[in-house]
């Protein structure tokens, strides 16, 4: 086995795992989409938990930070899913 063919197969590997577009080539699909994602409904969540938070003397204060609090487990819940279900 040659040193290239060697490398080939790791990068094959990846590609199958879905990290990897193509042999060779960095660039990602589900990994960094999740990423993107998460980031986005973690900010937007925690910002929720603050909004109540500051709120909280208030009658709408607690209701949102439950609606961040579910915002976030709800996260958390679709990634399991996504890694558990869809390869």
């Amino acid at each position: 086995m040659t040193l290239d063919e060697h490398q080939d197969k790791p990068a094959q590997w990846l590609h199958d795992a879905g990290e990897l577009q193509h042999v060779g080539t960095a660039r990602p699909t589900i990994a960094m989409n999740m990423l993107h994602l998460n980031i986005f409904w973690l900010t937007f969540g925690c910002g929720l938990l603050l909004i109540g938070f500051s709120g909280r003397k208030y009658r709408w204060g607690p209701g949102v930070m439950l609606v961040g609090i579910i915002g976030v487990l709800g996260m958390i819940g679709y990634n399991i899913y996504q890694l558990l279900y869809h390869p």
